[in-house]
């Protein structure tokens, strides 16, 4: 997991570039993955330091500058990164006029299979809202990608139980000859 420690604090009146100089020569105990220093009107100073770290571990901190240096205490927040991960989403849609179902494979970053579910069911509501007589027939399936998307990546899976041989397997479920494909 990744957390980051901010660290905020404003200078005393016209001490701004003092407090930057003095939040640059303050090193730690330890590195951190990554270190920023940003400012900001008022003379506010802000340093954020990434750390590979459970939430709740004892991490190196800035300390506390000089009381002459700022106007108030230094303020302190801890994040911890939200993990998301790949997903394909397989929407089904009632095209009336048509006749025909379609199926759509959709690809989302999300915290969770639930998550992924309700953005792509949210932009299904979207697609349907442009077409005339099209309608989501509310019935969603997601999977889980092992990486993000690139060249190979394994983007839906489904296993369906059937005693059925090859051949006649894919005409009753995929090659029925009442199929529609934009290509």
């Amino acid at each position: 997991m990744t957390v980051a420690l901010m660290w905020e604090a404003r200078a005393a009146q016209g001490r701004g570039a003092d407090l930057l100089t003095w939040a640059d020569a303050q090193s730690l105990a330890e590195p951190p993955l990554r270190r920023e220093t940003f400012r900001a009107p008022q003379d506010r100073v802000l340093v954020i330091t990434w750390w590979d770290a459970e939430y709740d571990a004892a991490l190196p901190e800035l300390p506390d500058p000089a009381p002459g240096l700022v106007t108030r205490p230094v303020h302190r927040w801890r994040f911890a990164s939200v993990e998301r991960s790949w997903y394909a989403v397989r929407c089904v849609f009632r095209h009336g006029p048509l006749g025909v179902y379609e199926e759509r494979l959709t690809l989302w970053t999300a915290g969770s299979p639930d998550e992924a579910v309700a953005r792509a069911e949210a932009e299904a509501g979207a697609y349907c809202a442009g077409l005339d007589g099209v309608e989501y027939v509310r019935f969603a399936e997601v999977h889980t990608l092992g990486t993000a998307p690139g060249e190979g990546t394994e983007v839906f899976s489904l296993m369906r139980e059937s005693t059925l041989p090859p051949g006649e397997y894919v005409r009753r479920f995929f090659a029925t000859g009442a199929e529609r494909t934009d290509g």
